[in-house]
């Protein structure tokens, strides 16, 4: 009796296992083959589903998996990226990319290919929402961007999109994501003015005296002469009504003007 229950036992986990590769395989005859997205989609779907209620998979059966929905929904997306709702597709489409392009699997390096495609389409995506005044949803789009160029599977320092996360967060009023943004900015690179002149807007629209001040202190020591830094440190001073140190940034403001 044992025997012929764990006979069961494996011919299921077969049969699963070669249901799963069938639903793959024509996921993937229906996209390359016949050019059918929806079809595609349908069998992708199946298979996920089959995963996620515990199925298993080979390796280079699962990295097929992975690249597959990867590129079916990119194609989703591409398809149709007029509405915020559509980034869902997207969205699964770099989880799925990300999954496969660190696992060295038969598939990974062309899901490695397919990540700057989706940091891209992000980019533009957020490019988008700021014309349009969402600063909110370019904001989440950026950060996107951002944590697929500096995924274990690219690992790029992205400073370009990491400036514009600071940006949006600051315009949308979220001054707290701003300041941490700006914070990582400097740590990467602290002689750059954008970065701590970003760090010190965001502490004064927090109402933050002390690390504004701390903020300006420690921009002036790396880029002492950046009027604007000099300016910020000014008006600082204006805002406190300290008048003796407000004489010394004039002061400096002055030196800096006769220096450039």
């Amino acid at each position: 009796m044992m025997k012929k229950i764990i006979y069961l036992f494996a011919f299921c986990v077969f049969f699963d296992a070669a249901a799963q590769k069938m639903e793959i395989t024509s996921a993937v005859i229906a996209l390359d083959n016949h050019k059918d997205l929806e079809a595609a989609q349908k069998w992708i779907d199946i298979a996920t589903d089959k995963i996620n209620a515990g199925g298993t998979l080979k390796p280079k059966i699962l990295s097929k998996y992975n690249h597959y929905q990867g590129l079916i929904y990119l194609k989703k997306f591409q398809a149709d990226n007029e509405n915020e709702i559509s980034f869902n597709y997207l969205e699964i489409a770099s989880n799925a990319f990300l999954k496969d392009a660190v696992a060295n699997a038969s598939f990974s390096k062309k899901s490695n290919n397919q990540l700057p495609v989706c940091a891209y389409l992000y980019q533009e995506g957020a490019y988008k929402d700021y014309e349009n005044k969402d600063y909110k949803s370019a904001f989440s789009k950026f950060v996107s961007a951002i944590s697929i160029n500096t995924s274990e599977a690219i690992q790029k320092i992205d400073t370009f999109n990491m400036y514009n996360a600071s940006l949006m967060a600051f315009q949308s009023g979220d001054y707290e994501e701003s300041v941490k943004w700006s914070n990582e900015l400097i740590n990467l690179d602290s002689t750059d003015v954008r970065f701590h002149t970003r760090l010190i807007a965001g502490y004064e629209e927090l109402g933050n005296l002390d690390l504004q001040l701390e903020a300006i202190k420690q921009a002036r020591s790396y880029v002492p002469q950046s009027k604007e830094i000099i300016f910020s440190e000014v008006n600082y001073y204006l805002t406190t009504g300290d008048s003796e140190l407000l004489l010394e940034s004039l002061d400096n403001a002055v030196k800096s003007d006769s220096v450039s």
